[in-house]
């Protein structure tokens, strides 16, 4: 039962064996599997297990001094995911990176097109943030608004996460983290390939990939695109229709030219469409029985229903462009990427979360009873534009890792993003009230470097770099007569020291620093404070990087220990008053493990561990409590997960993985919770190389132990003594085939 994964501090979640605190027996969260990688492409296509190399797969990451290094020799807390594994563990979201990545979490609403949460290592942006705290890039290409989590993924070659603050090798602010994710670049010959899926509750997924050379001039081009259309699983109980259903299209085209010696141009188009049913949020009654008793005339629902007279939609239509350039010089490299983004969201909810008349009165100055309504509708719609800048200068890159004892970056960077939105609400049918209108724009402005030297041994390195960023946000609100524009900056050190003990041992150091720009609240109760301070980070990091038994055998490990001061989180003044606004501090030390494991050609075996402590520090709430030494809201303490891949049979291969979630808080009270939960997903596929073409044939099964839990939990609306949740999709299972050519 969904109710019965969530602990409340009511009578009816003790009824159902709850508690409001999370079990301390439960097993370790989860995270599985440190990379299996990308593989060469004759290793992709043999079908004899004997011809793979018994060795752990030596993985690429580029983003650790923006140049391409193994893993192994990067001094830094990373996971990397290569294009073999992406595809045997059917990575299409975000979301999903969360059963690989160690103190790694994705959280939203149940909707698409709503604010996500993004979050490495229990720093995050909340529901008001403007300014995430995990970076995404995508192809080179930074996405700084909020609702990139929902995202579809495709075409993707690797994907990096690195944990801890990066603000001197990439352009954009990241004082959590980056998630760095490329895609297949044009190929030099013709070919492409076409993957379809089916599976239960109705679910389709189609996607292709074509391109090749124009002539001999030098340019190759490619196309790939995606389509995802999934039933709901939530059933609206006043029709009996599926209340959550999915529709995502997607489509990429990419040119490329390269002279073959020193310059090498990109550009990219995106555009990427959502349609969905049931609208951005998808809330379930915490508790049926209690929304029951309280709403008038409401059904006692099931766990996977929702009792509502307004069926709701969410639409998204985002535009991206790109231009690459890279020139490389005997001495250096220069290069330059430039985009435009765009995107419009639009949604239409039910805002009093049932199908019961609604005493709207109070909301229009009218006494209590003098308007009785059949309910409240919301809707919204979101305009957002990004225009991104940046220039990196940098070091010749060696053949070798470390071929060069000094390696240096430089870079500039330039952003500006805007966002208007506006939101109203509705009695119905009619009768629509402004209810939030606001003007964002923030503009941001950086230059970043550092330098790296190496002893003539190579076994001891220093990486020292800095960054000064400056930052403007403006933002107005006509209803209430907010306006404003708040400048800051900060200069932002890092410093890195490596000892390779020999070349499979190698120990490291880092100490670096991250931060959040200022900005203005125009959501502000009046008499409060309509702007907010500057947020910093300041993390510590100790790791290793080990390889053993001929390499068969890796094991990576880190602690950490940052802090936030002036953290910036959602207060609340009341049930329904929130905003933005700035705690004096927060902490989050913890682990981090990778294990890698190839004992023979036929079989990889990975765990992976992550444990994080993240408490309020000192945290003195608007309202009067007070929340010093609480646990850090939607943070897991403890990640625990195990995976598997064997072939064991020419053209034959099983992978599958499961990962322990532990339980976290919901509010900063740390009185509801949600317990832990296991979940499992597996593949079984067949390939064989025919003429040249490769064809898969698979059956897959994701969240095989059907887990059910909440992301988040709300207060009601209307019903303010009733909890709501987004819940998360349960078991799904199916059958797909690809073929390339």
């Amino acid at each position: 039962m969904l109710a019965q994964t969530l602990h409340l501090p009511s009578s009816a979640a003790t009824r159902r064996g709850g508690s409001s605190r999370p079990r301390a027996s439960l097993p370790l969260t989860a995270l599985t599997v440190a990379a299996a990688a990308a593989a060469s492409p004759g290793r992709a296509q043999s079908q004899d297990p004997s011809l793979a190399t018994t060795e752990p797969q030596r993985v690429e990451i580029r983003g650790v001094n923006k140049r391409i290094d193994n893993l192994q020799d990067a001094p830094a807390s990373a996971t990397v995911l290569g294009k073999e594994q992406i595809r045997d563990a059917r990575i299409g979201s975000l979301e999903q990176l969360q059963a690989f990545v160690p103190n790694f979490r994705v959280s939203d609403s149940g909707g698409r097109g709503s604010r996500g949460s993004i979050a490495i290592r229990g720093f995050f942006n909340t529901d008001f943030s403007k300014d995430p705290s995990v970076g995404v890039y995508i192809d080179d290409v930074p996405y700084v608004d909020l609702s990139t989590y929902s995202a579809i993924l495709f075409d993707m070659t690797a994907i990096e996460v690195l944990r801890g603050p990066q603000s001197t090798l990439y352009g954009a602010n990241t004082p959590a983290g980056v998630i760095n994710i490329s895609t297949a670049l044009p190929p030099a010959r013709f070919g492409g390939s076409a993957e379809a899926e089916l599976g239960n509750r109705g679910a389709r997924e189609l996607k292709a990939r074509v391109g090749g050379p124009v002539g001999d001039s030098g340019i190759t081009w490619s196309l790939a695109a995606a389509t995802d259309w999934r039933d709901g699983f939530i059933t609206n109980r006043l029709d009996g229709r599926p209340y959550n259903d999915e529709r995502t299209e997607a489509a990429r085209a990419k040119l490329r030219w390269t002279d073959g010696d020193r310059w090498d141009v990109q550009a990219m188009a995106l555009q990427r469409n959502i349609a969905d049913r049931g609208g951005p949020y998808h809330y379930l009654p915490l508790d049926p029985e209690a929304y029951a008793a309280a709403v008038p005339d409401a059904p006692l629902l099931r766990e996977d229903e929702v009792w509502l007279n307004r069926p709701g939609a969410v639409g998204q239509k985002e535009r991206t462009g790109a231009l690459k350039l890279v020139y490389t010089a005997e001495r250096f490299s220069l290069t330059s990427v430039m985009s435009y983004r765009t995107s419009r969201t639009t949604g239409d909810f039910d805002f009093d979360d049932t199908a019961a008349p609604v005493d709207a009165g109070v909301l229009f100055g009218l006494p209590p009873g003098a308007l009785v309504a059949p309910g409240l509708g919301g809707a919204f719609v979101a305009d957002y534009r990004q225009k991104t800048q940046e220039l990196r200068l940098s070091s010749p890159q060696g053949d070798t890792p470390g071929a060069n004892r000094w390696q240096w970056i430089v870079g500039l960077y330039a952003s500006e993003e805007r966002e208007i939105s506006d939101a109203r609400l509705a009695v119905e049918p009619g009768l629509p009230s402004p209810f939030l209108d606001l003007f964002y724009a923030g503009r941001n402005a950086a230059v970043f470097g550092q330098l790296s030297w190496r002893s003539a041994d190579q076994r001891f390195g220093v990486s020292a770099g800095t960054r000064y960023d400056r930052a403007e946000r403006e933002a107005r609100r006509a209803a209430n007569g907010i306006a404003g524009t708040k400048p800051s900056s900060r200069w932002l050190p890092r410093l890195t020291a490596d000892w390779r003990v020999n070349p499979q041992f190698m120990v490291y150091a880092n100490l670096a620093r991250g931060w959040k720009p200022a900005g203005v609240v125009p959501e502000v109760p009046p008499g409060l404070p309509s702007a907010y301070e500057v947020e910093t980070t300041d993390s510590v990091e100790l790791g290793l990087k080990s390889e053993w038994w001929g390499r068969r055998l890796s094991v990576n490990a880190a602690l950490f220990d940052a802090s936030a001061k002036s953290w910036q989180d959602t207060v609340r003044v009341s049930p329904l008053v929130r905003y933005l606004a700035n705690v004096e501090r927060t902490r989050s030390r913890g682990v981090e493990l990778e294990v890698q494991l190839r004992p023979d050609a036929a079989t990889e075996l990975s765990l992976t561990y992550g444990l994080v402590d993240a408490r309020y520090v000192r945290y003195a709430n608007p309202d009067g409590s007070n929340f010093d030494g609480k646990r850090v809201v939607q943070t897991p303490r403890q990640a625990l997960g195990m995976a598997a891949s064997w072939r064991f049979a020419p053209g034959w291969s099983l992978r599958a993985d499961a990962t322990r979630f532990g339980g976290w808080y919901f509010d900063r009270e740390n009185t509801q919770a949600q317990r832990g939960y296991t979940m499992v997903n597996a593949k079984l596929a067949y390939r064989q190389v025919l003429s040249g073409r490769e064809l898969e044939l698979y059956l897959w099964g994701q969240n095989l132990t059907d887990a059910r839990y909440f992301e988040k939990t709300f207060p009601g609306n209307v019903y303010r003594g009733l909890g709501f949740g987004s819940p998360e999709d349960p078991r799904s299972f199916g059958l797909g085939a690809s073929l390339g050519f």
